[in-house]
């Protein structure tokens, strides 16, 4: 019954200490850091007189104890390991994972943001105080996943 218990912590531990990056797409020589990297919102924000080269896609996800711009760092530092100068943001979700206890109420949606918003706004609109509400250093179980869709791009000067 005790060993259960642990890997029952262990397991809620995991799922909200982490965040997990899935790929699909080619490698390129790595950047020196994920500061070479620049985050897209749009195709409008690319600079003038570039070729776009998506290298893959990337779904970015993690638990409420991370902070969406801490996932957007995350992202930024593995695209520069893939060797992606730009990342294109195509859509933030919140995902339920579980139901509010009483203590965790304050994370529920402001009325200002949209789960379902696939604008290419949507992260603007996105509290980051909605996110720090339940940043505490025990375990908690999710309410829900934050989840990033994203290309990585090779963005060049036009020949």
């Amino acid at each position: 019954m005790m060993k259960q218990f642990f890997l029952a912590l262990a397991a809620a531990l995991f799922l909200t200490g982490c965040c997990n990056i899935e790929y699909t797409g080619k490698e390129q020589a790595p950047l020196r850091s994920g500061n070479d990297t620049v985050l897209y919102f749009s195709p409008d924000q690319y600079p003038p007189d570039t070729v776009q080269e998506v290298l893959g896609t990337a779904k970015a996800s993690a638990g409420t104890n991370w902070t969406i711009r801490e996932i957007q760092a995350k992202l930024r530092k593995f695209a520069a390991e893939k060797g992606a100068n730009g990342i294109l943001i195509e859509r933030i979700e919140r995902i339920p994972a579980g139901e509010a206890r009483p203590d965790q109420v304050k994370n529920l949606p402001s009325k200002t943001w949209v789960v379902g918003d696939n604008s290419s706004s949507a992260s603007k609109h996105f509290r980051e105080d909605m996110t720090n509400y339940s940043r505490k250093p025990e375990a908690q179980e999710e309410i829900y996943r934050i989840v990033i869709h994203a290309k990585l791009l090779n963005i060049s000067k036009k020949k």
